[in-house]
């Protein structure tokens, strides 16, 4: 027979294992008990690493959350991406997600500010964004999230450890949108920084590019590389970055300094490298305090903070460079091509 005390336990037991289970369903699901659902609008293409990194801080810190991936190609055709960004609205309307994420410029320019922002009641929050936030009239009812900051003084300041006869460098970039802002951010700190920045030079074609290194190898002692995506061959193929930079590194002999980690993993030299998969986590946790109820409006946008040390193995070799042991604590240490 059964006593008072153990039909107590028994109950408790029992009303402890719904209350889990309980939870367990509620973390990431809808009103309708369906789990919860977001669009993520990427502005470039599947692979591209930093929007992949981003997806996985969002994966990681959402594990519960159903996202659905859109991509804008923009990298490859820029002029294209209104057109896919109408086609992404036309997703957001059948898949009616709980949230909207957007990372990088392109994705504002071409579906949130024409589609979403104030015009929609689905929250969106952004990441990946080079520009400043007033420029799509961030923060808004619906939209809040994280400015990008590359982090070119420190890339700078550590290149000069990795390559102690740096002096002067120069800056290399394709003219594009984001680029244009990247090159913003340096006009605006590079009083601040501890080498020279000798000239900003424009690039178009692989071509141009290789000419432009044969006179600058003469002139600077290093290179400080912004994103070359989308550069065109002999043929007006748009390449992959990687492509690009594996070719400069073949034919460069002064060090070459980089902002993200696939730079360093196609062969530039050194750099600090912004956490892309800490924006993921971020977005994420943004995403966790509008569900729990915090209006957006309450939300301030927040920016990016934390940097890695990497260093491309294979090219400081070629340059036959040695690091020293305050350089190896701390920095991690890269092949090319290593995954």
């Amino acid at each position: 027979m059964m006593t008072g005390k153990s039909r107590f336990a028994q109950g408790l037991a029992m009303a402890l294992v719904l209350l889990a289970l309980f939870c367990g369903l509620a973390r990431g699901q809808g009103e309708a008990g369906e789990r919860k659902k977001v669009l993520v609008v990427m502005s470039y293409h599947p692979g591209y690493e930093g929007e992949e990194e981003i997806a996985r801080g969002l994966e990681a810190y959402l594990p519960e959350v159903e996202f659905r991936y859109f991509y804008l190609n923009t990298k490859y055709d820029y002029a294209g991406g209104a057109r896919l960004a109408a086609e992404a609205f036309r997703i957001y309307q059948e898949y009616r997600p709980d949230a909207v994420v957007a990372v990088d410029d392109p994705a504002q320019e071409f579906l949130v500010v024409p589609y979403l922002r104030e015009r929609v009641a689905t929250p969106v929050v952004f990441c990946g964004v080079n520009f400043e936030a007033g420029k799509y009239r961030y923060p808004a009812a619906n939209v809040t999230g994280v400015v990008e900051k590359k982090h070119y003084r420190e890339s700078l300041g550590f290149a000069k450890l990795v390559a102690p006869g740096l002096r002067r460098v120069a800056v290399l970039y394709l003219d594009d949108p984001t680029n244009r802002q990247n090159l913003a951010q340096i006009e605006a700190e590079g009083a601040g920084y501890p080498l020279e920045i000798a000239g900003k030079y424009p690039v178009a074609s692989l071509i141009e590019l290789q000419g432009l290194l044969a006179r600058l190898e003469k002139e600077v002692d290093g290179l400080l590389l912004l994103n070359l995506s989308g550069l065109v061959d002999a043929r007006g193929k748009a390449l992959d970055g990687s492509d690009v930079l594996t070719r400069v590194v073949e034919s460069c002999r002064v060090p070459t300094i980089g902002s993200s980690s696939w730079e360093i993993k196609a062969g530039t030299l050194c750099g600090v490298i912004k956490s892309n998969t800490e924006q993921g986590s971020i977005a994420a946790s943004l995403l966790q305090k509008i569900w729990a109820g915090t209006p957006v409006t309450e939300l301030p946008l927040l920016q990016n903070r934390n940097g890695r040390r990497l260093v491309n193995l294979t090219t400081l070799k070629k340059l036959d460079l040695n690091l020293s042991p305050e350089v190896v604590l701390g920095t991690e240490l890269l092949t090319t091509g290593q995954d």
